[in-house]
């Protein structure tokens, strides 16, 4: 089977008492996935599970027709051996180490290594602060320095562990259309983990809602989220997730406050918007107003 299967049961103890994780879940070589869920759910448990980081009391795990986990057999790979590509919240990024020197760590073969790490920093716009410590970089700068050296061992899996968690709204925006532009050309199944609504529309085609360790709903982002979560109410401040024509008009798909909400604008209004932008909106009797925020 080409892309991850996960069929896992693991007993915690948590601080509210324990948790039985019990996740049947299959993504697809090429399918962008989310587990969305609260603290305390189990979805970052589920993700160590799998990058081998904990061990389930049962179950399998299996990566293009590779076995990582199969309590059954008494295989347990340990993670050097799964080798997926992990992308922390914290970039996890060597600070004694350039950008440069950075993405070569992540290439394991010996041949053509200077070669595939310039390639990396081209695509990723850093041949200007390759020779830089990250102590020097961006906030923006540092996630794509993690990205290319994620992506420069060619993992066979990719695993964001919630990428995005503690920016502030604006610099949040624009690192999630950095993500999707730099993961939307990996070829693997990509897990997200995620509690944030922005992160999974925009990064996710499909998203496995986990509550209280078991996988509750699974759809397109715009189904789950859609149902009885979209509020009719408007809240500020907000960040674009979609743009899309409707006969004349353009509706705007928003994350604001951990709901979803959808404004018409005309094609004027629209033309000064983009995915990732920032946006304050507000409510006028009934015609809802969307004002681009500087972000600068």
């Amino acid at each position: 089977m080409k892309g991850l299967s996960v069929n896992v049961r693991k007993r915690l103890r948590a601080a509210d008492g324990p948790l039985d994780i019990e996740v049947d879940l299959r993504i697809d070589a090429g399918e962008h996935a989310a587990l969305f869920g609260a603290s305390g759910s189990g979805k970052t448990s589920v993700l160590r599970m799998i990058a081998g980081l904990m061990a389930p009391d049962e179950g399998r795990i299996e990566v293009d027709d590779r076995i990582w986990f199969d309590s059954a057999r008494g295989i347990d790979l340990p993670p050097h051996q799964r080798r997926p590509g992990l992308v922390f919240q914290d970039h996890a990024l060597f600070p004694h180490r350039t950008a440069l020197q950075n993405i070569l760590d992540g290439i394991s073969v010996r041949e053509g290594r200077r070669e595939r790490a310039d390639v990396l920093l081209g695509r990723f716009e850093l041949g200007g602060v390759a020779n830089l410590p990250p102590r020097l970089l961006s906030g923006g700068q540092r996630q794509r320095v993690a990205l290319a050296r994620t992506l420069a061992s060619d993992p066979s899996l990719l695993l964001l562990d919630e990428p995005l968690t503690g920016l502030d709204a604006a610099l949040r925006g624009r690192m999630l259309e950095e993500i999707a532009t730099h993961v939307e050309s990996f070829r693997g199944p990509l897990l997200l983990v995620s509690h944030d609504m922005s992160e999974v529309w925009r990064l996710a085609r499909k998203v496995h809602v986990i509550e209280a360790g078991s996988i509750r709903v699974s759809g397109a982002p715009a189904e789950v989220f859609g149902k009885g979560r979209t509020s009719p109410r408007l809240r500020i401040p907000g960040t674009v997730l979609a743009l899309e024509d409707s006969e004349g008009l353009v509706v705007v798909t928003a994350a604001s406050g951990g709901e979803i909400v959808r404004a018409v604008v005309s094609r004027e209004e629209a033309a000064r918007l983009k995915p990732g932008d920032s946006i304050l909106l507000a409510a006028k009797a009934y015609e809802t107003l969307v004002f681009p925020l500087d972000n600068s």
